[in-house]
């Protein structure tokens, strides 16, 4: 019982919608992070035009480059970290709650069926005292039925 528990458990950890999206939001916080770590370079501006001084006209261009000396953009690293991490735990959190319920849903069903087998005897003998009396009405029905006709 304990194996196809486990078994059960494995395949609902396999199917289950809720712990699906919380993986791949895991999946996601992952790549956001190392989005956010390679970004080390955020803005880089490039510039092109025409340029006329005291009637003589130029082609002018620039290159922009923000050089980070003081945040290497440990914010928003911070703040993916977090959210990753986050993203992590639910899922593991997921993953022990639907183990959890599939362990009670088998031990509730182990419950039933010992009550089940407990009272078998009693039903058994129960249905054996009224097939007499049910065959005896089906009996008294049909001849019922046959003198009306």
């Amino acid at each position: 019982v304990r194996r196809r528990a486990r078994q059960q458990a494995d395949a609902a950890l396999a199917h289950r919608a809720e712990l699906i999206a919380s993986r791949a939001r895991a999946d996601a916080g992952s790549s956001a992070l190392a989005v956010e770590q390679s970004l080390l370079f955020r803005q880089l501006g490039a510039s092109l035009g025409f340029k006329r001084t005291a009637g003589v006209s130029g082609l002018v261009g620039g290159v922009s480059l923000t050089v980070p000396l003081f945040d290497r953009n440990r914010g928003e690293i911070q703040r993916a970290t977090a959210e990753q991490r986050a993203a992590v735990r639910e899922s593991q959190w997921l993953e022990r709650a639907i183990a959890g319920e599939v362990e009670a849903e088998y031990q509730a069903a182990d419950r039933q069926a010992t009550r089940v087998a407990a009272l078998q005897p009693w039903f058994l003998s129960r249905a054996e005292e009224s097939r007499p009396l049910t065959l005896a009405a089906v009996m008294a029905a049909l001849n019922v039925s046959a003198t009306a006709l």
